[in-house]
């Protein structure tokens, strides 16, 4: 997905951990809230079945200023479209450290698309869950480019 759009997820409090552990239980003092683990899989704890089960989203992620971003080089303000199988849309805005989630249901697949300043960039396929850190991971993506930068 050359220039594509990715949506990379992360979930968590202040200040950002850009340090994303491979580990994904949390320690006692990790920092929880929405600036949590820029550039994790949100969904691998925010799902019905995760250690968040009580706060699960339908889909979640960061957005990055470049395919190869740092944990710490989210994009704020960036606003999220998601339209789901039916036609439903929901609309989120990125935070300080360029987390995205919300927890509306939705059904998948979904189509994505971000905008700022003006910019929209389109994800050129549907997504089949919205764990976008499933594909969009780096420096080892799995089936997309990546972590693509903002629009």
């Amino acid at each position: 997905m050359a220039g594509g759009f990715a949506l990379l997820v992360s979930c968590g409090a202040e200040p950002a951990n850009c340090d994303v552990s491979t580990d994904f239980a949390l320690g006692a003092d990790e920092v929880r809230g929405p600036t949590m683990r820029p550039g994790a899989n949100c969904l691998r704890c925010h799902s019905a079945s995760g250690e968040a089960k009580n706060k699960p989203f339908s889909f979640g992620g960061t957005v990055f200023a470049t395919g190869d971003a740092t944990a710490c080089e989210g994009v704020a303000g960036v606003t999220i479209r998601v339209t789901d199988a039916k036609g439903k849309t929901v609309s989120v805005v990125s935070n300080s450290v360029g987390n995205f989630w919300s927890i509306e249901p939705l059904e998948t697949p979904y189509s994505m698309e971000a905008e700022l300043e003006g910019r929209v960039l389109k994800m050129p396929v549907t997504a089949p869950t919205g764990g976008c850190a499933l594909c969009h991971s780096w420096p080892d993506p799995v089936s997309a480019s990546g972590r693509v930068r903002a629009p």
